[in-house]
């Protein structure tokens, strides 16, 4: 699974920059988590899960998001754009 920024009412559409690995099962949570904070975010975006096997590979991928203590921590290892 993957979260990517979307605009909202478009989310079949997304960034391909924006693409982060998560785990099924905290994906929902980073997602929203990461929207409430308007984490690299424009106005009218918002993060979505997607669950789309051949972009979960890691040369598809920009980093990785995961629920530590609480808490959501983002690696971007692999680069990672705001355009």
């Amino acid at each position: 699974m993957f979260i990517a920024i979307t605009n909202k009412g478009q989310e079949f559409l997304y960034r391909s920059s924006s693409r982060l690995a998560v785990s099924k099962a905290s994906a929902q949570k980073i997602a929203d988590a990461l929207t409430e904070v308007n984490y690299y975010l424009n106005e009218g975006q918002k993060w979505h899960v997607y669950d789309d096997p051949f972009y979960e590979r890691e040369g598809y991928l920009y980093g990785k998001a995961r629920v530590y203590k609480g808490n959501v921590k983002v690696s971007r290892e692999y680069g990672f754009c705001k355009g």
